[in-house]
């Protein structure tokens, strides 16, 4: 893509995130969920890690981006002291409008002594702030989502959906030796690097993600009860938090379920993409079904091979923890990946209905910690 076209899409992806802000006027500094920050810091972010990035290591002038740090560094600011901190609405969003317009022509200008900065080839730096812009996007979505959580009544009169039989449809990943990772010069993360070689046994991998029919029936059939499904550390998650069905379903009147969306109460359809679960409930539903997680390189080589449906509906849970590849380097600093081959992140792929498409990529790689199900995250089953 020329750097035209990526200056547009640049565009579009601050304007998606101002517009979520401009939208949040009276919960825009509010924070709904202890791992997230409120959706007026996410816009204050990620102007600061332009300015960052072309300010300070493009154009080596620090003078617009330190003021910011404080605020808008996550090393600098804990969660639950943001949203007071952030300043009135207004001000935030006219900031934010007239500084991305800045950023964007001071990109446009300088383009040309790009081959002078190593971040800026192959538009590195370009490609780097559209995905830095989609992945808070998400992650907005997912504070809006834990907003309309608080208006739980909204739903009381929604009929419950119907348990579905467990489709078990999969196609054969045969035997072999696959190529998993970015192919690409240094575009995407860098936890999608190297590209390298990996051997893969023989699996059935299911065609589509579980669906919401499908995990009504484990729940129906005590599945949240029962200790044998859950590993020790799910069994004491589930039990110490009591928890009894995903993130957004929510009970009504005649024990009827209903889920919360971003924008609001709607019913819950059986054949869409079961959300909002952890790795826990991820791996109990698996071994309640007689099936298992499949390894992420597992998915990416069946993903690249076709043989994966509805992909890009929900983040897939997969069975390993989030680790390295070999010959792995941190770039183009150590706090994207690094800190999260900790042993207690484990790999999601393929992107959610809030995913960007820049995201949608079979070697893009998510991580979140076991426990954690805020996020649009189901799974997809390996059976046999």
């Amino acid at each position: 893509m020329n750097t035209g076209k990526l200056l547009n899409q640049l565009q579009e992806c601050q304007h998606q995130v101002l517009a979520l802000c401009e939208n949040a006027k009276d919960e825009y500094n509010i924070q709904f969920h202890p791992d997230l920050s409120p959706i007026g810091w996410h816009l204050g972010h990620c102007i600061y890690t332009e300015n960052y990035w072309i300010h300070e290591k493009f154009l080596a002038d620090q003078g617009c981006y330190h003021s910011m740090a404080t605020l808008y560094n996550p090393a600098n600011s804990s969660k639950p002291d943001r949203g007071e901190q952030l300043p009135e609405h207004v001000d935030l969003c006219q900031w934010a409008r007239q500084t991305q317009g800045k950023n964007r022509q001071c990109l446009a200008n300088n383009i040309k002594h790009r081959d002078r900065f190593g971040l800026m080839q192959n538009n590195f730096l370009l490609h780097f702030l559209i995905q830095h812009y989609a992945q808070h996007f998400e992650t907005m979505q997912m504070t809006r989502n834990q907003a309309e959580l608080k208006n739980r009544n909204a739903g009381l009169k929604i009929k419950s959906p119907g348990t579905r039989s467990l489709d078990r449809s999969a196609n054969k990943i045969r035997t072999g030796t696959y190529t998993v990772g970015a192919k690409t010069a240094r575009l995407p993360y860098d936890n999608e690097y190297p590209a390298h070689e990996t051997e893969i046994r023989d699996a059935s991998i299911a065609k589509r993600p579980v669906t919401n029919g499908e995990f009504l029936g484990f729940i129906l059939d005590r599945g949240y009860q029962e200790k044998k499904y859950w590993s020790d550390a799910g069994w004491c998650w589930v039990t110490a938090n009591s928890i009894c069905h995903p993130e957004y379903w929510q009970i009504g009147k005649n024990n009827n379920f209903f889920e919360i969306t971003p924008a609001g109460a709607v019913a819950l359809l059986p054949e869409k993409p079961v959300h909002g679960i952890s790795y826990y409930e991820a791996g109990a539903f698996a071994k309640w079904a007689g099936a298992r997680l499949p390894h992420e390189h597992e998915w990416e080589v069946a993903c690249n091979g076709g043989l994966l449906e509805d992909t890009g509906q929900v983040w897939e849970w997969c069975s390993n923890g989030f680790f390295p590849y070999p010959g792995f380097e941190a770039y183009p600093y150590n706090g994207y990946s690094v800190p999260y081959f900790d042993g207690t992140h484990y790999t999601l792929k393929g992107g959610s209905i809030h995913t960007r498409p820049v995201i949608k990529r079979a070697s893009f790689r998510n991580y979140y910690q076991a426990d954690k199900r805020f996020m649009h995250a189901g799974m997809r089953l390996v059976f046999g």
